[in-house]
C-alpha cells in the first residue's frame, strides 16, 4: 500500500464519492471523451455516464458497448447477442413468402467479470497537519484516476489479442482470428507488402506504415465474406466511418506522406461538429485516425521472450511469433462498431477506514468488470454447438515502426 505523507484530520464521507468516481473513472478514457461508449440492451445508443447520446447516429452502433446487468443480479459473465443477417435472394412475383422463409440466428459472446481494487492511506497525523487538503477528496480523485487508466489500458489490451500483464484477469486474451490482422506495410511509394506473421516484418524500407496501409485494411473491412463478415462502420452525421487507433510512430510515418497537411485539415473541419473529430490526428479514406500511446510496441533480439512478439504460450513465459531482430513492431487497431465490450459485475466502490488504531485515514477504490473485444459465437439448435466466428469488429495490423 502506497503512503500518503500530505493531509487533514477532515471525516472521511465515502460514500458520497463512489458515484463520482464512477463518472470520473468512465469520463477520461479515450472512449467517453470521443463519444465511442454506449449502453447495450434497451437503452442502447446512450450515453453510459448521462442522459445524452452518444456521437455516432442511432443508425449504427458504439464503438465499445457497455453493459450493466450484473450490477443488479449475480453472475460472473455477461452475455452479448447479436441477430446474424439472412441471406438468399427472397422471392419475385406472386412468389409464396413460406418457400423462403428462413431461421432467425444468433450469435452470442460472453464476457467474463473480475475484482481489480486499490489503497491509499495517510503516512500520519504530522502529515495530517502540514496540509488542509480534505483526503476523502484526494483518495477519491487519485483512485479514480488510476482506474481511468486500468480501464483504458484493459480495453486496448483486449482489442489487441493481449493478456493482462499483472495476472489481473480483467481482460479477456483472444489473439486476432485468422482473416483479422495485417502483416506487413508499405514502401515510401506506397506499395503493399503483405507479410506471414510478425517474424517476416524484417524491413524498415517496404514494412512501413502509411496511407496505402490503410486503404488495403479498409478493403480487408469491407469485402467481407460468409466466413468472415464485413465490419459495420460507424454512422456519424449521416455518413459511415471507420477508425483507427494509430501508434505514435505509426503517426510519424503518416506525416512524412504529401498528403498530410490534407488529411489533418479535413479532420479539423468536422471536429467542429462531432466530439470524435476533435481529437483525430487526421481524416484518410474515410477512416478516422486517433494516436494513442495505448497501442502495444515490440522490438525483437534475437529470442523468444514475450517483450519480443504479440503471440505468447499459454503460460505467457516465451512468444511463439517474435519480431525479427533488430524490427520494432508497433500494432494499430482498425476498428467499426460493437469492437469492445466492457461488463460491469458492480460499479466503482470507494469505502475507508481509520488505520493504526483509529489514527490515520485509508480509502479503497474496487470494481468487478471485465474487457474483451466481440467475437460472437454461432449456436446450432440442432447440433447444440457454439464454433467461434471471426473478430466482430477489430483489425488488428502490424506494421515496422522507426523509433526516435
Amino acid at each position: 500500500m502506497a503512503e500518503t505523507r500530505r493531509g487533514t484530520n477532515d471525516p472521511l464521507t465515502p460514500e458520497q464519492w463512489s458515484e463520482r468516481a464512477f463518472i470520473w473513472a468512465l469520463s477520461d478514457t479515450i472512449f467517453a471523451r470521443l463519444g465511442l461508449m454506449g449502453l447495450a440492451g434497451e437503452e442502447a445508443f446512450r450515453d453510459p455516464l448521462s442522459d445524452q447520446g452518444v456521437a455516432i447516429d442511432n443508425g449504427g452502433t458504439p464503438l465499445l458497448v457497455v453493459d450493466k446487468d450484473l450490477t443488479k443480479e449475480a453472475g460472473d459473465k455477461v452475455t452479448f447477442e447479436i441477430e446474424r443477417p439472412i441471406t438468399g435472394e427472397g422471392g419475385g412475383d406472386d412468389a409464396d413468402a413460406l418457400d423462403h422463409m428462413q431461421e432467425l440466428v444468433m450469435e452470442n459472446f460472453k464476457v467474463a467479470v473480475h475484482e481489480r481494487v486499490w489503497s491509499m492511506a495517510m503516512k500520519g497525523k504530522m502529515s495530517m497537519k502540514r496540509s488542509r487538503f480534505v483526503p476523502a477528496a484526494v483518495f477519491a480523485r487519485s483512485l479514480s484516476r488510476r482506474l481511468t487508466e486500468a480501464i483504458e489500458t484493459d480495453a486496448f489490451k483486449a482489442l489487441s489479442g493481449l493478456y493482462n500483464a499483472s495476472g489481473i484477469a480483467t481482460v479477456t486474451e483472444a489473439y486476432p482470428s485468422t482473416n483479422r490482422i495485417f502483416y506487413g506495410g508499405q514502401t515510401t511509394g506506397g506499395v503493399i507488402e503483405q507479410v506471414a506473421d510478425d517474424a517476416n516484418i524484417d524491413s524498415t524500407t517496404t514494412n512501413l506504415f502509411g496511407s496505402a496501409v490503410l486503404a488495403h485494411v479498409r478493403r480487408m473491412a469491407v469485402r467481407g465474406t460468409s466466413a468472415y463478415p464485413r465490419l459495420r462502420p460507424l454512422r456519424i452525421n449521416g455518413r459511415n466511418y471507420f477508425l483507427y487507433f494509430a501508434d505514435t510512430l505509426q503517426r510519424k510515418a503518416l506525416e512524412s506522406e504529401t498528403a498530410w497537411p490534407t488529411w489533418v485539415k479535413d479532420a479539423e473541419v468536422k471536429g467542429r461538429d462531432n466530439p470524435l473529430f476533435s481529437e483525430a490526428a487526421a481524416l484518410i479514406h474515410g477512416i478516422i485516425v486517433v494516436e494513442t500511446d495505448r497501442t502495444a510496441r515490440r522490438t525483437g533480439a534475437g529470442n523468444n521472450t514475450p517483450g519480443e512478439g504479440f503471440a505468447l504460450n499459454g503460460a505467457h513465459t516465451v512468444t511463439t511469433d517474435p519480431c525479427a531482430s533488430g524490427i520494432t513492431v508497433a500494432r494499430g487497431l482498425f476498428c467499426g462498431a460493437e469492437a469492445l465490450c466492457l461488463a460491469w459485475g458492480q460499479l466503482p466502490q470507494i469505502t475507508s477506514d481509520m488505520l493504526d488504531i483509529k489514527r490515520k485515514p485509508a480509502s479503497a477504490i474496487d470494481a468487478i468488470y471485465g474487457l474483451a473485444k466481440t467475437r460472437f459465437n454461432l449456436y446450432d439448435a440442432d447440433a447444440d454447438t457454439n464454433t467461434a466466428q471471426e473478430d466482430h469488429g477489430v483489425i488488428a495490423v502490424d506494421t515496422a515502426v522507426i523509433p526516435d
